[in-house]
């Protein structure tokens, strides 16, 4: 019986890591939620980008963000504006800008 080569274990850790099921207890990122509704994997959009495999893992998981210069890219690639780029790697408690509808109180 052959080995399995290396690249071929690699590419099927790499498939279950990102398997949704495997995934359940971690919460989504806004980036990677707008990255999953593009139709985008990780390595398409590392492609598009002209960054690696895992500087895209790292935007998704929080450890780092994008350059300024690389919001423009990312606007195009999503269809959305520089400005709204920028809440795809706000904390998830960060509270919109803008005007906001009048709260409800009793």
């Amino acid at each position: 019986m052959s080995a399995i080569p290396r690249v071929v274990q690699r590419d099927l850790f790499l498939a279950r890591m990102q398997a949704p099921e495997r995934r359940k207890n971690f919460a989504m990122t806004s980036f990677e939620r707008k990255r999953l509704a593009a139709g985008k994997s990780i390595r398409d959009m590392a492609e598009l980008m002209g960054v690696t495999y895992q500087t895209i893992c790292q935007w998704e998981h929080g450890l780092t963000t994008p350059r300024a210069a690389q919001f423009p890219k990312l606007a195009e690639i999503f269809g959305i504006s520089s400005e709204e780029v920028t809440y795809l790697f706000a904390p998830e408690d960060t509270p919109p800008r803008g005007p906001q509808p009048p709260s409800e109180a009793a």
